[in-house]
């Protein structure tokens, strides 16, 4: 890929947002978009194929919760971390026609307050907050882990995607995933997919 960047990363800690009566709103939000520059790789042993997007890689994360104390305290909210690289898997394998996309969108129980407000399991974080992941081993709910290019009748072993490194906007950010199946035949394989881009302004 050849996009590479020595700026220095920055947490993936949750922020206020806003605040007003008896609501505190946390965010953290960024991914990767136009105009670049990015790029991506799939290594895919399912179909015996690697393939390169040397334009624009794909990476997200989204953290979304809101602490309410009335009546009493509460916390919701929504959490999302996102890899993919836009090159188009083999129908003849996969039998459908899609880009690579892997994602993880969960909502956690987020511990109250006075717990300081972060990624809560099963999220795992890099020192420093400065990356974050999470895999099937410890997000065991089927339905949490999306992916754009399963067959039906293929049995998904594990899934894991990371947030690697984000910088600051309009500056770097990496991610990748890595999805194991084992095929109607009884065979295993594996899709890895490592991509990179520009951190959008999130306006």
């Amino acid at each position: 890929m050849p996009y590479t960047s020595t700026c220095a990363a920055v947490p993936v800690t949750p922020v206020v947002t806003s605040s007003s009566g008896t609501q505190t709103a946390y965010r953290w939000n960024a991914h990767t978009g136009s105009p670049g520059p990015g790029g991506c790789c799939v290594i895919d042993t399912c179909s015996g194929a690697t393939q390169f997007n040397t334009a624009a890689g794909g990476v997200g994360a989204q953290y979304d919760e809101t602490i309410d104390t009335s009546p009493t305290t509460r916390a919701l909210g929504a959490t999302e971390i996102s890899v993919g690289c836009s090159v188009p898997t083999d129908t003849n394998v996969y039998h459908l026609s899609n880009i690579y996309s892997v994602m993880f969108r969960i909502f956690p129980h987020f511990p109250l307050p006075p717990a300081p407000v972060d990624w809560p399991a099963p999220y795992t974080l890099a020192p420093g907050d400065l990356g974050v992941s999470v895999d099937t081993t410890t997000d065991p709910i089927a339905s949490d882990a999306l992916i754009s290019f399963r067959p039906s009748t293929w049995r998904l072993v594990s899934e894991s995607v990371s947030v690697d490194k984000v910088c600051a906007e309009q500056q770097l950010m990496q991610g990748h995933a890595v999805v194991s199946f084992i095929k109607e035949d009884g065979s295993p394989c594996t899709v890895t997919i490592y991509s990179q881009g520009t951190r959008t302004v999130v306006q």
